[in-house]
């Protein structure tokens, strides 16, 4: 009967865990035992404090899951059902939407200046047709990537002119190099 009365309120924990994070657009990461927040929205700031039920319900949730599949990050999808996250790139968290569409890891040009990573203008020399129009971008090497506990090294990336893309975008070129991604009960699952 208690194990039966502990299952249902794990359950209940989680279900509360994603509606609060549904509901304040957060997106979770596994990391270090319990998840963690990686990614609030830029442009909204957060309006109430955390729920401390919720907290307990996610921190004992989260603890159980964590040992069960460690190198697994996890995203929830946004409004418009996409999958957002931070990377880290040599220690500066760089906010990207995946793209398993984009054939490389892509960084907007102001994401790049953040990381020291400027190159000359005679190194856009690759041609890509997106949505706005023929975008010129430049080939860098980034020596490790990192989201959540998940680390890839030796990533190939492009880096965009300054005014062409705002969001950078975590790519195919980091995506292939894990054992697995996939969509699985709505959300975004990539394993190291």
């Amino acid at each position: 009967m208690f194990e039966q009365t502990a299952k249902m309120a794990l359950a209940l924990g989680l279900l509360a865990l994603l509606f609060v994070a549904a509901a304040q657009n957060h997106w979770f990461a596994r990391g270090g035992g319990a998840l963690e927040t990686i990614m609030a929205p830029r442009d909204r700031a957060m309006s109430a404090a955390p729920d401390p039920v919720s907290q307990s319900a996610a921190t004992l949730a989260s603890a159980s899951r964590s040992r069960a599949l460690p190198g697994v990050v996890e995203l929830a999808p946004d409004g418009n059902a996409q999958y957002q996250t931070e990377m880290e790139i040599d220690g500066a968290s760089i906010h990207a939407l995946v793209d398993t569409g984009a054939t490389y890891v892509v960084l907007s040009a102001d994401d790049a200046h953040t990381l020291d990573i400027d190159p000359p203008s005679s190194d856009f020399t690759v041609k890509a047709h997106t949505a706005n129009g023929t975008a010129m971008l430049a080939p860098v090497r980034l020596r490790e990537v990192r989201v959540g506990e998940i680390e890839v090294h030796d990533v190939q990336a492009l880096v965009a002119k300054p005014g062409q893309t705002t969001m950078s975008l975590l790519g195919m070129s980091f995506l292939k190099k894990l054992s697995s991604f996939q969509v699985a009960d709505g959300r975004f699952v990539m394993k190291q």
